[in-house]
């Protein structure tokens, strides 16, 4: 997975006002079935991964694990979900 290219996709997510941060808000968007792909950081504790993965699997939503300082060098807070909402962007993301 090229870093600096998934960085980039983030940034312009965020941007553009296409992402949930959090997990009550990313669970809300799965639910919701407003959810693409679901950013989940390796050091999420043990509840929020599994409550995160259950959704992903049940709604059928893409769910990428990635290193702990990505989430936060992009939002620049300690969120450690992190969803984007169905656009081009998160098709791009997908196929990194």
């Amino acid at each position: 997975m090229d870093k600096q290219k998934l960085q980039s996709y983030l940034g312009f997510a965020l941007r553009a006002g296409l992402c949930a941060k959090g997990s009550e808000a990313v669970l809300l968007n799965i639910r919701n079935q407003k959810a693409d792909v679901v950013l989940l950081d390796r050091d999420a504790a043990y509840n929020t991964k599994k409550q995160i993965a259950n959704a992903c699997h049940t709604y059928n939503v893409r769910l990428i694990e990635v290193d702990e300082d990505l989430l936060f060098h992009v939002t620049k807070q300690n969120f450690k979900t992190l969803a984007i909402k169905a656009s081009p962007l998160s098709e791009q993301i997908k196929q990194l």
